[in-house]
């Protein structure tokens, strides 16, 4: 029972297989090893961002991937106001549940409906100890990602091959900031925080070995993206609200 986010790069490590044993100088490695729900066990080594459908599959033959995610503390109220709808018993078409994603902030969360919300099926990621605007605060960043790491493993006892997501607050987001988020590559897997138009660049999940093609809104000390790089760190951008989303 995987997440939406890691079906659909699971979906891509297949193709980048197939990929691989066609034309093995072009270099790319998969690992299909599902142990422990890790995204980084299921994608190829090197997945460049493209809008291209993988596999090789017509857009008639490619099924919709819906991610649904949640932010912030969790508590009594946030907790009753959300679960009644993701307990409707939603599936995906092969009979799978369709889990959230939920980005957990420390201060003023209620551990106990964090690991609830997880035996539930569902993924629990980091998104700081105090939801403070890291790009305004950079110095602090490596702490306060690394001590919602621990604190969310110690307190909530979500496992550690699991806790492998995380999310700027307020999307907010610097080179410097991902430097910390690499410097923790050992524990932090992914991160979900660029913002793109899903209609104009409707980018699959990708590793960021190569930079990407796309640009960022909300950071101007960002380079481009095409040096963006952090080899073996997976992305998954996140639909903008702020803009027409037509062609």
């Amino acid at each position: 029972m995987r997440h939406p986010v890691l079906a659909a790069i699971s979906k891509q490590a297949m193709s980048s297989s197939i990929s691989a044993s066609k034309a093995s100088s072009q270099g790319s490695t998969t690992s299909t090893s599902t142990q422990g729900g890790s995204a980084w066990r299921t994608i190829a080594s090197v997945f460049p961002a493209s809008t291209n459908i993988p596999g090789g599959l017509s857009a008639d033959q490619t099924p919709q991937f819906v991610t649904l995610t949640i932010d912030d503390a969790i508590q009594p109220r946030t907790f009753d106001a959300f679960y009644p709808v993701i307990q409707q018993n939603f599936t995906n078409p092969n009979g799978c549940p369709l889990p959230v994603t939920y980005f957990l902030s420390n201060n003023w969360a209620d551990y106990a409906y964090a690991t609830r919300l997880y035996n539930y099926g569902n993924e629990i990621a980091v998104h700081t100890v105090d939801h403070i605007d890291l790009a305004s605060n950079p110095v602090n960043a490596t702490s306060q990602i690394n001590s919602s790491y621990v604190a969310t493993h110690m307190i909530a006892g979500i496992p550690q091959p699991s806790l492998i997501g995380f999310r700027h607050p307020f999307l907010s987001y610097s080179k410097a900031t991902f430097d910390a988020i690499y410097s923790l590559k050992t524990r932090i897997r992914y991160d979900s925080s660029v913002t793109v138009n899903p209609v104009k660049n409707p980018y699959w999940p990708h590793t960021l070995d190569n930079g990407v093609p796309y640009g960022f809104l909300n950071c101007a000390s960002c380079p481009p993206g095409s040096s963006f790089i952090y080899p073996g760190m997976s992305y998954f951008t996140v639909p903008r609200r702020d803009e027409s989303l037509s062609v």
